[in-house]
Formats: C-alpha cells, structure tokens, sequence
C-alpha cells in the first residue's frame, strides 16, 4: 500500500508516492491481493493484512518482518497456524537516507516518459 501517486505529479507524466507497506516474493509469480482476502479474526489494520498475505503466499518457512516494532501476538500467532516463522528486521538498522530511498517510488506515464524523468526525479 502506498500513498496516492497523483497527489504529488513532479513533472510532465511522472508522480511520485510513498510506500507505507510492501510485501515482495520470490520467485516472483503472480499472486492474489492480499488486501481482497477474507480477513481472518484480529487483524486491524494494513499492515496486518500485508503481512498475513506475505505468510499465506510465501513458499519459504521464514518471512522477513520489517518494522520499527516486533511482530505481535496476533501476527506471530498466525504465522505458527501456517507454518511460518516471522523474522524481525528493526527499521532503525537502516539509515535515513537508505529508508527514505527505499520509501520513495515514481510511475511513469509510459515508456517516452524515460527519456525526461531523470530530470525530474534526481538521484
């Protein structure tokens, strides 16, 4: 989930906007959203159900937890219901710099856009 990318248009055709959650898989594949789930009991609020999807989705026993808190009981409870085990990253083992590069994505609106958006987007 992420914040609206047309509320911040930084130049011709490009806007910017900020992850607030993102759950990545590998081997990537297609999956379903984890957001038009059913929700199971507890779960409250976006980061819950991203992290729910990422448990049910996950070939792999461990799944990364990234947060500036642990896990709670609710999520490390349905990890164990699946077989999984949630592995916390603090966010404070990362640099500002490093976050807010990682935070930070842009759409283009299509391929022409490329040519410009380095100008528009920085480094």
């Amino acid at each position: 989930y992420a914040t609206d990318p047309f509320c911040d248009m930084i130049g011709p055709g490009i806007a910017r906007s900020h992850y607030g959650g993102l759950s990545l898989l590998f081997p990537p594949r297609p999956v379903p959203s984890a957001f038009s789930l059913a929700d199971p009991p507890n779960i409250r609020t976006l980061a819950q159900k991203l992290t729910y999807g990422a448990l049910l989705f996950s070939k792999e026993k461990s799944v990364v937890y990234v947060s500036r808190a642990k896990p709670g009981v609710t999520q490390k409870m349905h990890a164990r219901k699946l077989g999984k085990h949630l592995v916390w990253i603090p966010l404070s083992s990362f640099s500002a710099e490093t976050l807010k590069r990682l935070r930070v994505f842009h759409v283009l609106n299509g391929k022409t856009v490329r040519s410009w958006a380095s100008r528009f987007i920085g480094d």
